[in-house]
C-alpha cells in the first residue's frame, strides 16, 4: 500500500526534449491495459466517490471506482507507483495543468497516434460532478456511471460535447 509520505515524494515526470518540449509521464500503456484488463475480469462497478486503497495491487482490491479514482489507480499501476496523481477529476485536471503537460484538442484523441492522453469534463450548472477519462488510439480508459471501468470509443457523444479540457499525458506509446 502507498503511503502518504511516499505519494507527496512521487518522481513524476520526463522533462520536455528539444524534440517534445513539455513534460510527460513515463507510463507502460501495455501495464495500463492489464490492469483495465484486470478490472473487467473481477466485474468492478462504478460508484460516486469509491476509491482504491491500494494503488498498487493487481488484480485490484476494490469493487466498485469512479472516474478519478480509477484513472489515479491506473496512473500508479502504469508507473509502477513512480507518479501518484491527486485524487477527484478538478483536482486531476489542476495538476495537469500546473505540470506543463501539453493541452491537446479534443480532436486528436481520435487519432491512432499512440500518445496517451487525459480528458476532463468539469463541473457545471449541466453537470455538478465532473468526469476523467484516459484516451489511447481512439478509445478511453475510464470509470463511468452506470459501467464501471471499460474502454469505448472517445467520439461518444457525452465526451465529444462535454469534454472541456484536453492534456498529453504520455508521448510513449
Amino acid at each position: 500500500m502507498l503511503t502518504l509520505e511516499r505519494e507527496l515524494h512521487s518522481p513524476a515526470l520526463l522533462p520536455p526534449t528539444q524534440g517534445y518540449p513539455w513534460h510527460s509521464v513515463p507510463l507502460d500503456t501495455e501495464r495500463m491495459r492489464r490492469y483495465l484488463g484486470s478490472c473487467l475480469a473481477q466485474g468492478i462497478s462504478y460508484a460516486l466517490g469509491a476509491k482504491a486503497e491500494d494503488l498498487l495491487a493487481v488484480p485490484p482490491d476494490y469493487r466498485q471506482i469512479d472516474c478519478s479514482g480509477w484513472v489515479r489507480a491506473a496512473v500508479a499501476v502504469a508507473t509502477e507507483g513512480r507518479l501518484i496523481l491527486p485524487d477527484g477529476s478538478v483536482n486531476q485536471n489542476d495538476w495537469c495543468a500546473a505540470h506543463d503537460l501539453k493541452r491537446s484538442a479534443f480532436a486528436a484523441c481520435r487519432l491512432q497516434d499512440g500518445l496517451t492522453r487525459i480528458g476532463f469534463i468539469r463541473p457545471s450548472v449541466y453537470h455538478r460532478i465532473g468526469h476523467v477519462y484516459l484516451v489511447h488510439n481512439g478509445r478511453t480508459l475510464e470509470s463511468w456511471s452506470g459501467h464501471g471501468p471499460g474502454s469505448r470509443p472517445v467520439v461518444t457523444h457525452i465526451l465529444s460535447a462535454e469534454t472541456t479540457d484536453v492534456y498529453v499525458l504520455a508521448v510513449r506509446p
